[in-house]
C-alpha cells in the first residue's frame, strides 16, 4: 500500500499549514476570516506550527503517499493528525518545544475574524469540560484531523485515528474528540459514540455582516429556540455547523449517554 504514516517534522509544517486551509474550507471558514489567508499568513502559521512540535503531550503525525513526489522525493503528504495528552505529563516528542514556543507570543493571522472563532470555539470547549468532568485523567484528544480533498477516501484518516486509538489503549487512556457530520462516521467505525451536539448557527453572523447586528441581537431568544429545535432534529440546518462531541474509553465504548 503506498500510503505510510510517520511522524511529522518542522519541514512539513508548509504542507500542513496549506492541506489544513483547504480540508477546512466551507462556509464557517469563510466566516472565521475575513478575507483569504495571504501567502504571508500561511508561511507564518507554518513557522508558528514548526515550533509547536516537539511539545510535551503533544504528537504530530502524517500520511504520505509513496507514490507522489514532492520537495526532497520522498512521497507526498497529503493528511496530518494532531494529538494532545489532556491532564497528564506524558513525554510526546520531546521537552524542549514547548519552552521554545512560549518564548514567543502566538502569531494571530490579521485576517481572522476573532469574535466569530470566539463564539466557534467556545461552545466547544464547555462541552469538551462538561463532558470530560469527573472522568479519568488524563485523556487522549485528537486536536486536528484533515486530510488533502484529492486524497479523500483512501484510509488516511482512519490511519492517523487508528494510531491515536492504539497508544490510548497501551496506556488506558479514553479518547475525545469533536466531529463534523462528513468525518462522524470516520470515528463511530473505530468505537466512539456521539455523547452531545453543538450547534454554530452561522445566520446570526451573516446578518451581523449584513449591518444587521441589533437585528441579530434582538433575536437571542428566537435563536436559541432555534437551537433547541435542532437539537431535538426537527428544524432545517441550511445554515448551522454541527459539531458532534465524541468519546471512546478503553474497550471502546462509552457509559454516557446522549
Amino acid at each position: 500500500m503506498p500510503l505510510t504514516l510517520s511522524p511529522l517534522t518542522p519541514s512539513d509544517t508548509l504542507s500542513w499549514t496549506r492541506i489544513r486551509l483547504l480540508a477546512y474550507a466551507g462556509p464557517t471558514h469563510n466566516l472565521v476570516h475575513s478575507r483569504p489567508p495571504s501567502e504571508d499568513t500561511i508561511r507564518k502559521v507554518a513557522a508558528e506550527r514548526a515550533r509547536e512540535i516537539g511539545r510535551k503531550d503533544m504528537w504530530h503525525w502524517k500520511v504520505v503517499d509513496s507514490e507522489e513526489e514532492e520537495g526532497r522525493g520522498e512521497g507526498k503528504m497529503i493528511a496530518f493528525g494532531i494529538w494532545s495528552l489532556v491532564g497528564g505529563n506524558e513525554e510526546g516528542e520531546g521537552g524542549e518545544g514547548k519552552e521554545k514556543a512560549e518564548q514567543e507570543p502566538p502569531f494571530l493571522p490579521p485576517e481572522l475574524n476573532l469574535p466569530v472563532l470566539s463564539a466557534l470555539l467556545t461552545p466547544l470547549r464547555n462541552a469538551q469540560k462538561s463532558i470530560m468532568a469527573g472522568r479519568p485523567r488524563p485523556y487522549l484528544m485528537l486536536n486536528s484531523l484533515g486530510t488533502h480533498p484529492e486524497y479523500e477516501r483512501r484510509g488516511a484518516g482512519t490511519m492517523l485515528v487508528r494510531w491515536g486509538i492504539e497508544l490510548a489503549e497501551r496506556k488506558g487512556w479514553e479518547v475525545y474528540c469533536d466531529a463534523t457530520s462528513k468525518g462522524k462516521g470516520v470515528y463511530e467505525r473505530v468505537g466512539f459514540q456521539m455523547v452531545r451536539r453543538v450547534v454554530f448557527d452561522r445566520s446570526v453572523w451573516r446578518e451581523r455582516e449584513r449591518g444587521g447586528e441589533e437585528k441579530g441581537e434582538e433575536k437571542g431568544e428566537e435563536k436559541g429556540e432555534r437551537e433547541e429545535d435542532r437539537e431535538k432534529g426537527g428544524a432545517e440546518e441550511e445554515d448551522v455547523d454541527v459539531h458532534f462531541c465524541m468519546l471512546r474509553n478503553v474497550s471502546g465504548k462509552t457509559d454516557m449517554e446522549e
